[in-house]
């Protein structure tokens, strides 16, 4: 990496380019510095692999504080992750040879696409026969690890190599980056701003009818940081699409934006503490029993936020995340992305604990991402809060899907 690159992210001037400035009051003033795509494309177009590296690590050094703090690949749950995984890749390995011509997907993220102990979103999506879905997820992984290993990169230019038609990549990544001790930055117990704006209450009021006053409540206790971060995040999602991009151009130049990217931002969180096995598997309870609250309830209790705020500033952090991740369709920071919104579609019953959907409720994980990729309408975003979107998504899946 050449010494004047280097010495622009070190200095921030890199960051700057891109955002103005890096701090930002609300998602309103950090979409209104967003560049145009044509200079954000030109800031990373001379981007290669170790490039990359680099750039993660200043930017999460000296911007936004964030560090590496991935767990997937350790102690216990590490085997289990591995076990997890192994199985999945048995599975994948029985649809290439059942259905060599299907379509593939690849998978990486987080404990929503692989769960040890749970069915999670691409355990469903392997049911669709119709596409072959290969995971490289891990329960607990950070999006800034997912970056540094880039297995999908390496999974993407085999299957491109063996000639393989890959459908799309699938994305869950982002939520343990702002979760257990990195709260701290981005929550405060101490309200931040009075006021909301008019503009956010009311996207919140008619998108999110039975959730607005827990949103705008909980949007209050929303730090600066916080949108640094998500500043950061979507830095690296476009470097993330840019890499693929340019490597599917390099080894199949007609494929290049035919390859599907998708990405969800999980849905409104209820921190808590409970180990009763409720509506929870076997599998489940064990998860609630030793892990429930660790993530979110924890550290609010030690920052001083009291429970009855606990909701509303989780699914304040939720509903930013997302209007983040909107701003990649909005600004076109990729040609063929899709935002799969999980935001209002389910209820308070249908968690096993407070980070995830019981293995049941994650079938829905696995049937929107399903349609997303598979629906000849190509949407740009899946919105699972629309009834008629429900209703589609259903009818895609050809089973019954899950109350909610």
């Amino acid at each position: 990496m050449n010494r004047q690159l280097t010495e622009s992210i070190e200095n921030g001037k890199l960051f700057k380019k891109l955002f103005k400035h890096a701090s930002f009051d609300t998602i309103v003033d950090f979409e209104r510095v967003i560049p145009e795509p044509i200079e954000l494309s030109e800031v990373l177009r001379n981007i290669n692999a170790a490039d990359l590296n680099t750039i993660i690590e200043l930017l999460t050094k000296t911007i936004a504080e964030l560090p590496n703090g991935s767990t997937s690949n350790k102690g216990i749950l590490g085997w289990f992750n591995r076990r997890k995984r192994n199985k999945k890749l048995k599975h994948f390995n029985w649809q290439m040879g059942a259905y060599p011509n299907n379509p593939i997907v690849i998978a990486e993220g987080d404990s929503w696409f692989e769960h040890p102990l749970i069915a999670d979103g691409i355990d469903w999506l392997q049911e669709d026969h119709e596409l072959n879905t290969i995971s490289l997820a891990a329960g607990a992984d950070w999006l800034v690890n997912m970056l540094k290993q880039r297995e999908y990169l390496k999974e993407l230019k085999g299957k491109l190599n063996d000639n393989k038609q890959v459908a799309a990549i699938v994305l869950s990544a982002g939520g343990n980056d702002i979760v257990d001790e990195n709260l701290k930055t981005v929550i405060s117990k101490d309200v931040q701003r009075n006021e909301v704006p008019s503009d956010v209450e009311q996207y919140a009021r008619n998108e999110f009818p039975q959730h607005w006053k827990a949103i705008v409540e909980g949007w209050k206790y929303l730090t600066p940081k916080f949108y640094v971060k998500l500043s950061l995040f979507l830095t690296l999602y476009t470097l993330l699409f840019q890499e693929i991009r340019r490597v599917t151009r390099t080894i199949r130049p007609e494929a290049s934006e035919q390859i599907r990217l998708l990405l969800h931002g999980y849905d409104f969180a209820y921190p808590s503490k409970a180990k009763s096995i409720g509506n929870s598997s076997f599998g489940g309870y064990l998860y609630k029993l030793f892990f429930n609250g660790n993530n979110l309830y924890k550290p609010m209790q030690e920052i001083g936020i009291p429970e009855r705020l606990m909701h509303p500033i989780a699914s304040a952090l939720i509903f930013e995340f997302n209007n983040m991740i909107a701003l990649i369709n909005r600004h076109q920071l990729d040609v063929n992305f899709c935002h799969v919104d999980f935001r209002g579609l389910f209820k308070d019953e249908n968690w096993n604990d407070e980070l995830h959907i019981t293995g049941k409720h994650a079938e829905w994980i696995g049937a929107a991402f399903s349609y997303a990729i598979c629906t000849k309408e190509n949407p740009k975003t899946v919105a699972l809060r629309d009834n008629t979107i429900q209703k589609e998504v259903e009818k895609q899946w050809k089973n019954s899907l899950p109350k909610i």
